[in-house]
Order: structure tokens, then C-alpha cells, then sequence
């Protein structure tokens, strides 16, 4: 956006929190006389979801600089296409995050599952013998493992350590979209 314009810089990075942020010399005086202040602030306290408050946030900034003729509105429908996908991949993720497995289908297969492996032996030591019960601690030990892994992606946010990086997911969608802006970020 700002490409061969200006290079702005970022006074409160990351997370920081404004009502605990210690402004430096250095920030005041970068405050003094700039060309334009890019301030996210009490907005963001509105929405259920910070990522769609950001999302409807950038979305009026890139409208003002179309009113301001600062971006050609060719270059907003492309900002806009983006930010579109990025609402549409937000939703997706919700619906995976909210529509958790049935409980009487996760019970379903523990069921089935417990009766296969169960009556799996019957069948396989006439031919194999005694050799099946091996084979059978690797059947038992693949057919649970992965129904552990399926409880797992059935709630796939959260803090433990099997959960999506969604701290990390973050950044970098903050860092890309700083970077479409042109804001240094640090």
C-alpha cells in the first residue's frame, strides 16, 4: 500500500496492551508531525471475534484510501477478494471448532470397534494359530490409535499440546497482513 511512498513504522507491537504500554522518546517524537496515524484501539472491543474486527477494521482503512485516492479501486478489489477468503477460511474454522462429533456416533464406534477386534481372533487363528495374536496386538494397537487421533481433531483448538498453533497461525497472518499494508512490524 505504501510501497515507494513512505516507510511507516509501528509504535505499539504485538500484543502490547495500550493502557500498560510505556511510550519512549523516541515513539513521541515519531508522533510529532506524521503524514498519517494508523491507530486500532477501542474497535476491536466491539467484536466477538478479533479477527473479524480486524477484518472489518482493514476493510474501512482500505475504503478510506479510496476516498483519500491514495489506492485505485482496482488495487481495493483485490485487498477486498482477499479479505473475503480470509472471512470465508474464519468461517470454516468456526464451523470445525463448533460441530463437535455426536456422542451416541463417537460411542457407536468404540462399540463396533470392540466387536471386530474382539471377534478378529476367531477368524484368523484357525489359519495362522497362536501367530495371530501377534498380528492382532498391532491391529488393536493401529484401530485405537487411531480412534485417539480422531478425538483429538475432534476439537482441534485449545492449549494442548496435539491443538492446531493457532498463536502461530496468528502471527503470521498478522505479519502478512502487515506486510500488504506496509506497516514495519517487528
Amino acid at each position: 500500500l505504501m510501497d515507494g511512498v513512505a516507510k511507516p513504522d509501528l509504535i505499539v507491537d504485538g500484543y502490547a496492551s495500550p493502557p500498560g504500554f510505556a511510550m519512549k522518546p523516541s515513539h513521541a517524537k515519531m508522533l510529532q508531525n506524521p503524514d498519517i496515524v494508523i491507530w486500532v484501539g477501542e474497535e476491536l472491543e466491539n467484536f466477538s471475534s478479533p479477527l473479524n474486527g480486524i477484518l472489518c477494521i482493514l476493510g474501512k482503512r482500505l475504503r478510506s484510501c479510496i476516498d483519500q485516492k491514495w489506492m485505485a479501486p482496482p488495487e481495493f478489489g483485490s485487498f477486498n477478494s482477499s479479505m473475503d477468503d480470509l472471512q470465508g477460511i474464519l468461517r470454516a474454522l468456526d464451523r470445525i471448532r463448533f460441530t463437535p462429533l455426536p456422542f451416541a456416533y463417537v460411542n457407536q464406534l468404540k462399540v463396533f470397534m470392540l466387536f471386530y477386534l474382539g471377534t478378529l481372533p476367531l477368524v484368523l487363528i484357525p489359519k495362522f494359530e497362536y501367530l495371530a495374536l501377534v498380528g492382532m496386538f498391532f491391529f488393536v494397537y493401529a484401530f485405537v490409535g487411531i480412534e485417539e487421533i480422531g478425538l483429538e481433531i475432534e476439537d482441534p483448538f485449545g492449549d494442548d499440546p496435539n491443538d492446531l498453533p493457532i498463536e502461530q497461525i496468528c502471527q503470521g497472518t498478522k505479519r502478512d497482513v502487515a506486510e500488504i499494508l506496509g506497516v514495519k512490524n517487528n
